[in-house]
């Protein structure tokens, strides 16, 4: 099943970077907005300005820790929080919810 799931990636999955400490590796992962009913806009508005506050579902094979970056398509994102997923024993992906960094923080 895993090996399903990895061709799936190898198929329909974005390129992204993941930043860990001084090291990099690239993969393949699902990237997308996490929908919410109750928000009206997917922005908050600061007194600098308005600032995207969505959050992002990434589902990947390689490892992800909390703090993590994670680039794709010129973004860069930030591991909130993310868990293994395993199909029986065998480990099927990871799953992380990450925030987009802030253009001033960079």
């Amino acid at each position: 099943m895993t090996e399903r799931f990895a061709n799936v990636l190898a198929l329909y999955g974005r390129e992204i970077t993941v930043r860990h400490g001084d090291g990099a590796v690239t993969a393949r992962a699902f990237l997308q907005p996490v929908t919410s009913m109750a928000d009206a806009a997917p922005y908050a508005v600061t007194s600098l300005g308005t600032v995207d506050d969505r959050r992002w579902r990434c589902i990947t094979r390689t490892a992800l820790a909390d703090g993590d970056i994670v680039e794709c398509g010129g973004a860069r994102y930030r591991v909130e929080s993310c868990a293994a997923v395993y199909a029986g024993r065998e480990l099927s992906h990871w799953w992380g919810v990450l925030t987009r960094e802030r253009e001033a923080a960079e």
